[in-house]
């Protein structure tokens, strides 16, 4: 549990108010299984562990039913195995899977989001346990996690186009319907309070404080506009390439409500230094996104244990606690004595990864071979490029989780409509 987890957790146990800056959807989702624990036994601790199992649950039977899936579809017990492993023996997947963020449940939403399209492209028809799957895992996508509802809505744009399906139009138009009624009318009349303004604005604002940090062109007026919302000596000192939370704490700080009322005269000021200083502007955006296109490594992975806490909670092991340790030590370094599974490691690498397995369906489609393959691409590929654009960390893992999840099954996908013909 981070920083993270325990303002989540504080809201639901009714400490804190609830909030929208993480998903108020994920929030109600830990206080319904917090509340199981706690009311059984009143500790705060077994309330925490019931939600952990929960999601342990979750995670393994998203797994299973990707390989399930891949199996009815015609690959061979031996890829089954193999994507099996990939899931198994990837460290992030062991730590995570026990830690209280809402990247874990909503990147096993979208693997079964993924992979349910996938099966309803290659069939061209809808089966109950589809329809059913498709509607709980693309609630899940739209709902735990912000980014998620855009990407959703790309993906489905292209699958409507693609095969014309009226079943897909009905269940994509009632998700949305039912994502927008939850977080307008449902949160206003819950009183969930709207996070701040800023925290939509990691790059432009990372660009706007490069700028400034290394005495960009900036015009008398426009340095008044900034000044305006907060002293600029502040973005000078504290400017961090690839980490926004300075820059944003720089509004948040300063006079936010100020900035909210003049949305339009500061989007022309954001354009006018632009202008003035493009490379500025694309050495910001490169800096703050890199790590999810480049091979770098990650900045912020996992964490193990309960961060100190006001409530003194700490870890209790009750199951083999030295072997556990002595293991996760051992997955966390297998990247470093693997070198090809350490590819898996970097999310840009599985980026790069991805647009291979892309090239590869587009050439088998000049051969004739069918492209199913590229509709289960969509989701993860329309995901990181809402992470991109608006990323406050340059190289959190946990971020490009999803991409990092749907690697096996992604790649079993390719192979079998490039070579499925010869098993189905």
């Amino acid at each position: 549990m981070t920083v993270d987890s325990f303002d989540q957790l504080n809201q639901a146990r009714g400490i804190y108010p609830y909030s929208d800056l993480h998903p108020w959807a994920y929030t109600l989702l830990i206080e319904l299984f917090w509340n199981i624990g706690y009311a059984a036994t009143g500790s705060v601790l077994a309330g925490v562990a019931v939600y952990t199992i929960v999601q342990m649950a979750v995670l393994s039977f998203a797994m299973s039913y990707v390989v399930e899936s891949l199996y009815e579809a015609g690959l061979p017990r031996t890829g089954c195995i193999l994507v099996l492993l990939g899931y198994l023996i990837y460290p992030y997947n062991i730590a995570y899977a026990i830690t209280m963020w809402k990247d874990v449940i909503f990147s096993a939403g979208v693997i079964v989001f993924t992979v349910t399209l996938y099966r309803v492209a290659r069939a061209k028809a809808w089966g109950v346990r589809d329809t059913v799957l498709f509607a709980v895992s693309g609630i899940v996508v739209c709902l735990i996690r912000h980014n998620g509802f855009y990407a959703f809505i790309a993906a489905m744009v292209v699958f409507i186009m693609v095969f014309r399906q009226k079943t897909a139009v009905i269940l994509s138009l009632a998700i949305v319907i039912f994502t927008c009624v939850f977080n307008g009318p449902i949160e206003r009349a819950c009183h969930v309070e709207r996070t701040e303004f800023a925290h939509n604005l990691a790059i432009p604002l990372q660009q706007i404080a490069r700028v400034v940090k290394y005495n960009g062109d900036i015009s008398a007026h426009d340095y008044q506009m900034l000044e305006r919302i907060n002293t600029t000596v502040f973005l000078r000192n504290h400017y961090e390439p690839g980490g926004a939370d300075p820059s944003m704490q720089w509004v948040i700080f300063g006079d936010m409500p100020y900035l909210e009322d003049h949305k339009a005269e500061y989007l022309g000021l954001w354009i006018r230094l632009g202008l003035r200083n493009p490379r500025a502007y694309a050495e910001a955006f490169v800096d703050q996104t890199r790590g999810y296109y480049t091979t770098m490594p990650p900045e912020q992975t996992e964490y193990y244990g309960i961060l100190p806490n006001e409530d003194g909670l700490v870890n209790e092991p009750l199951i083999a606690h030295t072997k556990r340790v002595k293991i996760n030590e051992i997955m966390g370094k297998l990247h470093t004595v693997l070198p090809v599974y350490g590819i898996l490691y970097s999310p840009g690498a599985c980026l790069q990864l991805l647009a291979l397995g892309v090239a590869a369906v587009l050439m088998g489609r000049r051969k004739g071979r069918p492209v199913n393959a590229l509709i289960a691409y969509i989701p993860v590929t329309a995901l990181i490029f809402t992470v991109i654009i608006a990323t406050p960390l340059c190289a959190d893992l946990r971020y490009a989780y999803p991409l990092v999840m749907c690697m096996p099954s992604l790649a079993a996908v390719t192979f079998l409509e490039l070579f499925g013909g010869r098993f189905s």
